[in-house]
Parts: structure tokens; sequence; C-alpha cells
């Protein structure tokens, strides 16, 4: 498989949550020699990009 193609499914298959160091030890798991830059330069290259959940705040007051 192109290393784009492994990229896109390692993104997609983690719900679009996963960056470049989660993607990368997935590649590297199994079995691919890769370094960090080249999987955020591909990620950047097809537009991938990471979903952030928003910080749970508190919104009621208690007196």
């Amino acid at each position: 498989m192109h290393i784009e193609q492994r990229v896109a499914f390692f993104h997609g298959d983690s719900d679009e949550v996963y960056g470049a160091p989660r993607i990368l030890a997935d590649l590297r798991a199994d079995g691919e020699v890769i370094f960090r830059k080249t999987v955020a330069a591909t990620m950047k290259h097809l537009g991938l990009a990471v979903i952030r959940p928003k910080k749970w705040k508190t919104t009621t007051i208690i007196d």
C-alpha cells in the first residue's frame, strides 16, 4: 500500500482523532520505517486534520 493511503486509513480508522505521532506509532507497529515529519507532511498534503474535542466547562453556578 502507498504511504498516503496508509496514513489516510489510520486517520480515518481513528475517527479523525489521531495526529502524526499516533499515526506514526500505528505505522511503525505495522513494520513501516518512517519519520514523524514525513507523516505530518503527508497529512498536510492530503488535507487531513485532527479533530480536537472542546474541553469540558462547567456552566452551572451552585450557590
